[in-house]
């Protein structure tokens, strides 16, 4: 299933509508900021030991690519809990650097630490490559916080290798939906009603704003679409599901929680924010922003900010320069392949030659105790007479 092209698509699915905030459509988002960076291959990795949530991602994501997305998506999973966590690491690094300058990393902040370890061993923290991380929203007891500070000898090294992170998010994780009026009067509700259903206080917080922001939402949602589809009312047969999403789509409103847009596709439109690690403050800015446009219901990127990666104005390249084998068809890489060739003949010629050196010191050596230890046989007149060397 393409998310963009098929559940936008009304024929196929006529009625679809989501205010969920785990709508699959970040493939669209993705595509957008590669299209944006001029990127083309990415390799998405997916931590099999972090929560639920990345594992719905991994599942979506790919499928929610749109068809003329021109991605080359390569995907691998390791799990950070392992025992052999670091072995997993460094063969998919490897296999990274050799198809890719751009990772999207599906999990929690524990993994990222792992793997930003592990690339300094292969020395790809030197602003060649991206290390993107995905924050859906604001809930660090669920989703962790996305920090180089764990408080232990790595934390330096973590400061400079955050330099190659770069962080995407909602925009909205600490907006006015969830702190309206309307969410903060149903919060103490749903507290209530945990307590009394399972005994407990009122669990992951974050998480359960968003989900009674988007809940609402759906409901008020509803309503306006019944009451559009006929505000005299309805007395007999209710309104299909395809008649109240023609109510929705492509449509602003203003509700409770604030001002909305249905985006053509029957998802919320959402901002997204892409933030570059500061080292000076060793704290994240924003450097792009997403919004969609609504005459064509595509997301577009642009900068925000004057964010240097790595002390440069510009991303990485998309590949290197010769190529990921080195040997790219282009007069410079030649050049560069000759120089090398030429100096590994030279190498080859000085090994050749230190070796026969060797080999010749060894023979010489090997012939001097032969001789000494050898047997001489020494003729006297008539007689043979045996003398022994050494």
């Amino acid at each position: 299933m393409d998310y963009a092209e098929e559940m936008g698509n009304r024929n196929v699915y006529p009625s679809h509508v989501t205010t969920s905030p785990l709508s699959p459509e970040n493939g669209i988002v993705y595509c957008a900021l590669f299209a944006k960076m001029n990127w083309t291959k990415l390799y998405l990795l997916h931590d099999s030991s972090s929560t639920s949530y990345f594992i719905f991602q991994m599942t979506l994501l790919p499928s929610s690519l749109p068809k003329n997305c021109p991605i080359q998506l390569t995907s691998q999973r390791f799990a950070s809990a392992a025992w052999n966590a670091s072995q997993q690491l460094q063969l998919i690094l490897q296999d990274f650097n050799s198809k890719s300058r751009v990772m999207l990393y599906l999990g929690n902040p524990f993994g990222l630490r792992k793997i930003l370890i592990e690339a300094v061993k292969f020395n790809l923290l030197a602003g060649e490559h991206v290390f993107m991380a995905l924050t859906p929203y604001d809930s660090p007891a669920l989703f962790g916080n996305f920090t180089w500070q764990n408080d232990d000898s790595e934390d330096e090294l973590m400061r400079l290798a955050y330099r190659a992170v770069l962080l995407i998010a909602r925009a909205d994780v600490r907006g006015p939906w969830y702190s309206s009026a309307a969410v903060r009067h149903l919060v103490p509700q749903w507290d209530q009603l945990t307590r009394e259903k399972y005994d407990g206080p009122l669990p992951r917080p974050n998480l359960l704003l968003t989900a009674l922001a988007a809940g609402h939402t759906a409901v008020e949602l509803m309503a306006k679409a019944v009451y559009k589809s006929n505000p005299g009312g309805w007395v007999g047969r209710p309104p299909g599901g395809k008649l109240l999403a023609d109510q929705l789509r492509n449509q602003s409103f203003d509700l409770q929680i604030g001002h909305v847009y249905i985006l053509p596709q029957g998802q919320l439109d959402r901002e997204n924010i892409a933030s570059c690690f500061d080292f000076e403050s060793g704290h994240f800015k924003t450097c792009l922003t997403s919004t969609s446009d609504k005459a064509t219901a595509r997301f577009l990127w642009k900068r925000v900010a004057n964010v240097t990666w790595f002390d440069h104005n510009d991303f990485p390249f998309d590949e290197p320069k010769c190529g990921f084998d080195g040997h790219r068809d282009t007069d410079d890489c030649r050049r560069k392949d000759i120089h090398f060739r030429n100096v590994a003949i030279f190498a080859s010629i000085i090994v050749m030659i230190t070796l026969l050196i060797v080999i010749m010191g060894t023979r010489r050596q090997v012939r001097r105790q032969q001789i000494k230890h050898s047997t001489w046989w020494i003729v006297e007149f008539n007689t043979f007479a045996q003398k022994v060397n050494g």
